[in-house]
């Protein structure tokens, strides 16, 4: 029998048994075709492009595999460059380059639009070089109200990593309206959330709670308030009473009893109460006093709850400035007061030393207020503020109101003292940490200044005792 005779012979009997199309072609070869991933192929053939033929020959037209160690393409190259062939995402190299997944930054921003094996470093728009993953070393890019994803985080127009708002308090993000916007309860996406109303009476119009037997307007008794966690219209609450929102108290401001230092057994276990900020006891009803135990805090406390503790109401008469003072300055003093028989705290008192406001010192006796600081330029005496209002001009230097371990405090004293800064922003202005801000204090992503009455913080902000880095200073904040 002829070989060619018997090549048929055996293509057929293949055929029956694996039910593959296996049949003699003109020039020897065996054709096939695979049925059910069964290759028909005897022996070590193998069925490639429709033909029988040993995997490890080279096929005419063919194109070169790379990593084979295979001359694919019957061109005498084995795993040889083929710039005729498209680099595809799939984790190898195509093109036999030695590159695996190149090509694919057309931004030329540095990020490939192909990562077969890390798809969080993908370049998830590759037309525009300011969008890709975030870059340590860059800083950026960071994500932008602008309804597009920003740093190919698989997330559109969502908070900062380290929680920063993406737009300011009371703005919402809405791409279509420009970005940043004062969130308006009268625009079609904003929704307000179960028993709450759209408020149009002021601008922008904001969602308000809609108590039981109270409106936005108010309850129908006069001189009650709605109560915001009772849902009801209360009689203000007076001082000293426990709270949990600013709007129960008659003050409107609830102040938390571990920044005035307060026992929980004189206030029946309460964690805030009502309260006033204050300068000076002139700020304070005749039942109660400036309170400043030395914690940074500062508010109206009864006498009659003072009066409960060991030491009782302080001697010293609490100040913020020299104005606050008849002949006398308002400097560092050590006093007693309730149940802490050592505070420092800025009362009126006469002169310790000589030393004005920002000359040089090495300790306080040398200054008139007994407070020497050291600052950027040196050791400089310091006088007590309320707000940097207080602090005056000066060359050079912008004047601050800043809390200091003043000279001859302990670090249970923390007390508001004028300061020098540079290059700092002012009240209200974005910030990053409390250094970028003059007052020192950065908060929610504003800078915020130091007060001691909610007189000094404008219309839409209060002066509230504020927990920075474990210890608590007076600045203006969003009232709760």
């Amino acid at each position: 029998m002829r070989v060619r005779d018997a090549a048929v012979s055996l293509a057929f009997a293949l055929t029956m048994a694996c039910t593959a199309l296996v049949s003699g072609g003109d020039d020897g070869t065996l054709e096939c075709a695979v049925v059910d991933e069964v290759d028909p192929c005897p022996g070590d053939l193998q069925c490639v492009g429709g033909v029988c033929q040993d995997p490890m020959a080279c096929r005419p037209m063919g194109v070169e595999i790379c990593g084979n160690l295979v001359d694919d393409d019957c061109d005498g190259g084995v795993d040889e460059f083929t710039p005729e062939t498209n680099e595809a995402c799939d984790g190898a190299d195509n093109d036999c380059d030695g590159n695996v997944d190149e090509g694919f930054d057309n931004d030329l921003d540095g990020w490939s639009a192909c990562n077969f094996e890390n798809p969080a470093l993908v370049d998830c728009v590759d037309t525009n070089p300011d969008i890709h993953p975030f870059d340590e070393a860059e800083g950026g890019p960071l994500e932008e109200c602008d309804g597009a994803d920003n740093d190919c985080d698989f997330a559109v127009d969502e908070a900062l990593d380290d929680g920063t708002r993406l737009c300011e308090r009371g703005q919402g993000c809405f791409p279509d309206r420009g970005g940043c916007v004062f969130i308006d309860c009268r625009l079609p996406e904003v929704v307000c959330p179960p028993r709450h109303a759209c408020d149009g009476s002021t601008e922008p119009a904001v969602c308000r709670l809609v108590m039981e037997d109270c409106t936005m307007d108010g309850c129908p008794t006069a001189g009650q308030r709605c109560d915001p966690l009772r849902l009801m219209c209360i009689d203000p609450l007076p001082l000293g009473a426990a709270c949990d929102r600013d709007v129960q108290c008659a003050s409107n401001h609830c102040f938390s009893t571990a920044a005035l230092e307060l026992s929980d057994s004189d206030t029946s276990g309460a964690t805030n109460v009502c309260s006033l900020p204050c300068c000076s006891d002139a700020d304070c009803p005749a039942d109660a006093v400036c309170w400043a135990p030395g914690t940074g805090a500062r508010a109206c406390v009864l006498r009659s709850l003072l009066g409960m503790g060991s030491e009782g109401v302080p001697a010293a008469q609490a100040c913020a400035n020299d104005s606050q003072c008849t002949g006398d300055i308002c400097g560092l003093v050590e006093t007693s007061g309730y149940r802490d028989p050592e505070i420092f705290m800025t009362a009126c008192r006469g002169s310790a030393g000589s030393g004005g406001r920002y000359q040089g010192c090495s300790r306080g006796g040398q200054c008139e207020s007994g407070m020497c600081i050291e600052t950027r330029f040196g050791g400089v005496c310091t006088t007590a503020c309320g707000s940097a209002d207080d602090c005056g001009d000066t060359v050079g230097a912008t004047p601050a109101c800043t809390y200091r371990y003043a000279s001859g405090t302990s670090d249970a004293d923390w007390v508001q003292v004028c300061d020098l800064t540079l290059f700092r922003s002012d009240d209200g202005e974005g910030c990053d940490n409390n250094r970028d801000c003059i007052d020192s204090a950065c908060i929610d992503g504003r800078c915020a200044r130091t007060c001691c009455r909610s007189d000094q913080c404008g219309t839409d902000r209060t002066c509230q005792p504020v927990s920075l880095n474990g210890r608590w200073e007076m600045h203006c904040v969003a009232p709760e």
